[in-house]
């Protein structure tokens, strides 16, 4: 099975995110989206934004319905979280956070939870307070 992520802008993903806005918060030009295609076919998408100076957000995970269960997520969230890393965009910040559905592999690498909704839980990662990543 051939699988590729890669960065891609909003119009690139419009079918896809036009499907997950149904379900999560519609994507916006501002996030930086990343695709993943298995087998040449778009199957999941998900984002990475900046809401201020010191926090970078993990938003936006969508997997097409058909698709589901096969690890996806947890690859674009693995992926992600390289990212924040490594990437100069987003390593300088303090606080990584997320509204999780499944918050299991947040809190695996360090999140802590912060509130719980009826549906999500909010999870931050303070780098400062942790140490570093």
């Amino acid at each position: 099975m051939t699988i590729q992520i890669k960065q891609m802008d909003l119009e690139e993903v419009r079918d896809i995110s036009r499907m997950a806005s149904r379900v999560i918060l519609p994507f916006k030009s501002s996030y930086d989206i990343y695709a993943l295609h298995s087998q040449g076919v778009l199957v999941a998408v998900a984002s990475l934004f900046r809401p201020s100076k010191n926090t970078v957000r993990f938003a936006g995970d969508f997997t097409l319905p058909e698709h589901r269960g096969l690890g996806y997520g947890l690859m674009l969230a693995e992926h992600r979280w390289d990212l924040v890393q490594t990437d100069p965009r987003y390593s300088s910040a303090r606080i990584v956070d997320c509204f999780a559905m499944r918050p299991a592999w947040f809190l695996s690498k360090g999140f802590v939870v912060i509130r719980q909704y009826r549906q999500t839980t909010y999870v931050r990662y303070n780098g400062e307070a942790q140490g570093t990543r």
